[in-house]
């Protein structure tokens, strides 16, 4: 904890700490003999309650929002218009950050980096549709589980799944059916039907042996009405 030494404003996108009388003013922050905590110190590069000898200009933010119509949006216990609104990294958690992305009255864009200027570029927030649906999750996860929500922005080596993110691996698919010989059946084989003392016996099988006798059994119902014929034939000459 440190005092604040001079008169301290934020800029309009809360992203620095300028004096008294810089144009970038906006918000009186401290002023003389006031406690600044050291997270503050740190972010805004306060020096024993003093600005130190940090770049001027804006710092570099990952995100800003502004109202595209410019009127007043209340969002997230965050106030927006239509002057930009900065966040640096970490300063929202999923729940926040889900809450800005889904109100339509937003403009939200993230910063892209390049290099070590303190003034980065700032694009349209990449897949925002995506990015809703992905935060969605992670934010029903942690409401179901009683989980406090993830700070947005974690730096790569701090970064770990989400739960939610984290499903058990499929069940492995059952085994082909085993026909007769121990060989699995291929697929479009003809189906088995099961035959006396258990065994499994192709259903074309079946049908090839069953043709032989089904076609004595017709040649001999032939012969007999052939020969009836031939003795009514023969019983009308008489």
């Amino acid at each position: 904890m440190m005092k604040a030494k001079t008169r301290l404003y934020l800029t309009a996108d809360r992203l620095a700490l300028v004096l008294e009388g810089d144009t970038r003013a906006a918000t009186l922050y401290a002023t003389p003999g006031d406690d600044i905590p050291d997270s503050a110190a740190e972010r805004y590069g306060l020096v024993d309650g003093a600005l130190g000898d940090a770049p001027t200009g804006e710092p570099e933010g990952v995100l800003r929002v502004a109202t595209f119509d410019g009127e007043t949006v209340e969002v997230a216990g965050y106030r927006f218009g239509a002057e930009w609104f900065g966040f640096r990294d970490s300063d929202l958690d999923e729940g926040q950050l889900l809450a800005i992305l889904k109100e339509q009255s937003l403009n939200v864009e993230a910063a892209l980096l390049t290099g070590p200027s303190r003034f980065p570029d700032y694009v349209p927030f990449p897949g925002r549709a995506g990015a809703i649906t992905a935060l969605q999750a992670h934010v029903d996860y942690d409401l179901a589980h009683g989980r406090p929500h993830d700070r947005v922005g974690l730096k790569s080596e701090d970064y770990e799944p989400h739960p939610a993110e984290v499903s058990p691996p499929p069940a492995p698919p059952p085994p082909p059916p085993v026909v007769e010989g121990g060989n699995a059946a291929p697929t479009g084989a003809a189906q088995a039907t099961p035959a006396k003392g258990g065994k499994a016996v192709k259903a074309a099988e079946t049908k090839e042996k069953s043709a032989p006798a089904n076609k004595e059994a017709k040649a001999s119902e032939n012969k007999g009405a052939g020969a009836g014929n031939g003795g009514e034939a023969a019983k009308g000459q008489g």
